[in-house]
């Protein structure tokens, strides 16, 4: 199986990968409460997961590379919880829109913004629009629950869809970190 995760490839193998005019998928998430029972990392670790699975999948098909996760989202609203870390929306925009410079100017033209997060679900689509008018190449923003309600539905017992702390993501954090969930 192919490489998907960029920080884990050469610099030719990128080079390459932009020649087959690759898709580049950026994660984006946050740091947050995830109640007493998850670690403040799931909505980055889940991202970055789905993004890599999503890359592997379609590799066949598409080729496809998965940018390190930027973990730092809008999360203001979780501030009185503790661990949090959040940006306000400027910064959140410019964090995106340099690391999507940076892609262009490896030789990539496509870009999909895969988030994590239910806080940067309006700011990640806003983003991707500016930024495509912009550049001037196709910049979507997907949330990955929201993409695949269906299959989510068909798994889920107690809850519709992946809520924050909830089944969907408690269950993909048991089958990813187990070690870090607390009962």
């Amino acid at each position: 199986m192919s490489e998907v995760e960029w920080a884990r490839l050469k610099a030719h193998e990128l080079r390459a990968l932009a020649e087959r005019n690759a898709v580049v998928m950026l994660p984006v998430a946050a740091i947050e409460q995830h109640g007493p029972h998850l670690p403040v990392m799931v909505d980055t670790r889940l991202a970055g997961e789905v993004s890599a699975r999503a890359a592997r999948s379609v590799a066949g098909r598409c080729p496809a590379v998965v940018l390190p996760t930027i973990w730092h989202g809008l999360s203001a609203h979780h501030m009185p919880f503790g661990g949090t870390i959040t940006l306000d929306f400027d910064t959140f925009h410019m964090v995106i829109r340099g690391v999507v410079e940076s892609v262009l100017r490896n030789g990539f033209s496509r870009v999909l913004i895969v988030n994590g997060h239910g806080g940067n679900i309006a700011a990640s689509e806003i983003i991707a629009q500016e930024l495509t008018l912009e550049f001037e190449v196709p910049i979507l923003a997907v949330t990955y629950w929201l993409e695949t309600t269906a299959a989510f539905d068909q798994i889920l017992e107690d809850q519709e869809n992946v809520l924050h702390a909830g089944e969907g993501e408690t269950s993909m954090m048991l089958a990813l970190e187990p070690d870090l969930i607390d009962p």
